[in-house]
Parts: C-alpha cells; sequence; structure tokens
C-alpha cells in the first residue's frame, strides 16, 4: 500500500488530530474527589448517619454530582451534542492518516 515514509506535514496532521481527539474526550471525565482516599485508607471514618447514597458518593474516586447545579449543557457539549462522537472520530482520524497498509485503513 504505502512503502514512502510519510512526510511531516502528514505526521503532523495526525498528531493534531489524535491531540484534539484526546482533548475533547478529557472533557468528558467527572472531576476527581480527592477526599475518597482517605476514607478508602481508612484515614478518615465517615458519619454512619448519613444516608447511603451519601456516604457511598464521599467514598467513590469519581465526583458525578460536581456539575449538578450547571445544568445539562456546559462545557464541551456546548460545543457538540455528541462530543464522544467527535473524540473518537479525531482519534480514528488520526490513526488513519498513519496508516500504512490497507487492513490499518479499514480498521481506522
Amino acid at each position: 500500500f504505502r512503502s514512502a515514509p510519510l512526510p511531516i506535514s502528514a505526521r503532523f496532521a495526525a498528531f493534531l488530530l489524535r491531540a484534539a481527539g484526546l482533548v475533547t474526550l478529557g472533557q468528558l471525565a467527572p472531576p476527581l474527589n480527592l477526599n475518597a482516599a482517605t476514607i478508602a485508607l481508612g484515614l478518615e471514618e465517615v458519619n454512619k448517619e448519613l444516608p447511603a447514597e451519601v456516604r457511598g458518593a464521599m467514598g467513590c474516586p469519581f465526583d458525578f454530582n460536581a456539575y449538578k447545579d450547571r445544568g445539562e449543557v456546559y462545557g464541551i457539549t456546548r460545543v457538540s451534542r455528541r462530543p464522544e462522537l467527535f473524540g473518537l472520530l479525531f482519534l480514528s482520524l488520526g490513526g488513519a492518516v498513519l496508516a500504512t497498509t490497507a487492513t490499518q485503513e479499514a480498521f481506522y
């Protein structure tokens, strides 16, 4: 399929596409709950009088309720309704630019 080395412009385009995909996907992750580590290690005790949902959320390493007051549309979802699809698209296009065989092209 392609035996010559890729030009630097193609490698740079692939880098930019993959970087855009990873940045887009990175925006979807919930923030980390750093206080959960002290609970998991037993350094801090959770109040037993709290409801089970609250105690469970305090021990979870991801804070899924951090942005509940912002509504449904915030962050990367202001740019696109389906940021996960665009992130995967950019990531795959970056791989397709670097592909050297027909099998690799079909994979991406």
